[in-house]
């Protein structure tokens, strides 16, 4: 069964897109868990299977993708990133930036830690971002930051957490949005078998998760969500769907 809902320890409720819901943990001990990244067994690395209603755009398996990029996280190294023929991937250490300008539809697979990382997609495409044993923690503000206006995929695997910190100072880049430590301009679908743990701790109002457009959770991930004092999943603004 497909639903939107957001899962908190033992604390869960159910949304509409209307729906905004502020949960307040413990900033002082967020949850960071181990993570844990699961094999690839698929047969085809660029489809997936129906996660539920295969009659709506929603379901992936509805969409017909051409390229696997897959980007390691490091603790002692810079990001390594396997797959771009494109040309499309910036590194910064461990600050990565895609930059899809020719249009192609994509599978962004992320994994490894770092606690001085983040993921920055730019597209005007469809998109799926593969979360497979990642942890990434953003000193600055967020760790994953969709400014492509399309469809995003996120492709829940293994153990994941994505994280600021609580000095995180959001800084502005242009007219970008910058809401939370999960950010998307674009409709967020969640769907797979994993877990993802979100933690904002900053005291600058921002969210765990937070889009634009709408969020719609498929099939059965675990989403988690810790935030800080005055960070909770409220204020998306005007039409925003904040966690």
């Amino acid at each position: 069964m497909n639903r939107l809902f957001f899962s908190l320890l033992s604390l869960a409720f159910f949304a509409t897109a209307c729906v905004r819901a502020d949960i307040i943990t413990d900033p002082e001990n967020p949850e960071v868990p181990e993570v844990v990244s699961e094999e690839d067994d698929s047969e085809d690395p660029l489809s997936f299977a129906s996660t539920g209603d295969p009659t709506s755009d929603d379901d992936i398996s509805r969409t017909t993708f051409v390229g696997r990029i897959k980007i390691t996280f490091s603790e002692t190294e810079d990001a390594s990133v396997s797959g771009d023929s494109y040309g499309y991937v910036t590194v910064d250490g461990n600050a990565v930036t895609v930059n899809n300008t020719g249009g192609e539809v994509l599978i962004y697979e992320l994994t490894g830690v770092s606690s001085n990382g983040s993921f920055k997609v730019y597209g005007a495409k469809k998109q799926a971002i593969v979360l497979n044993g990642v942890g990434l923690t953003n000193p600055d503000g967020a760790a994953l930051n969709n400014q492509n206006k399309k469809r995003t995929f996120i492709v829940v695997k293994g153990v994941n957490f994505l994280s600021n910190s609580a000095s995180a100072a959001y800084a502005q880049e242009g007219e970008e949005d910058l809401k939370a430590v999960l950010f998307s301009e674009s409709q967020l679908i969640f769907s797979g078998s994993g877990q993802l743990t979100v933690n904002a701790l900053n005291r600058q109002g921002k969210s765990a998760v937070a889009t634009d457009d709408y969020i719609r959770v498929m099939n059965s991930p675990t989403l988690k969500v810790n935030a800080g004092s005055g960070a909770g999943p409220g204020g998306g603004g005007p039409g925003g769907r904040p966690w």
